[in-house]
């Protein structure tokens, strides 16, 4: 049996897939702060992403003050006001900075 399958790829093997991932971190980048300078992502995140989580706590805390609380409503509730509180183009912006600068490091 050929074990040589099992190894892990030498250092030499990985760096053209870390210059393609840098090289897409890049144009991701790149679109994400010409979305987060544009007008129309501030009129979208103003007119829809800003009154979800607000929105979604008052659901939440009317659910629980029901006398017969629906269990599966309140986690249903939870997991969409963890998710708005994770959509986040600044936070995403802010891994891809931080990933992109560790492969240029490695890459040196």
């Amino acid at each position: 049996m050929n074990n040589s399958v099992f190894l892990p790829p030498k250092e030499e093997e990985k760096k053209p897939d870390r210059r393609k991932r840098a090289g897409k971190l890049a144009t991701l980048i790149e679109s994400i702060e010409k979305i987060l300078a544009s007008t129309e992502w501030s009129t979208l995140k103003e007119e829809e992403f800003n009154d979800e989580i607000p929105r979604l706590n008052r659901l939440l805390l009317a659910e629980a003050k029901k006398k017969e609380v629906n269990h599966a409503e309140i986690y249903r509730l939870q997991g969409r006001i963890e998710s708005a509180q994770k959509y986040s183009l600044e936070t995403l912006l802010k891994k891809y900075h931080i990933e992109l600068e560790t492969i240029t490091k490695q890459l040196q």
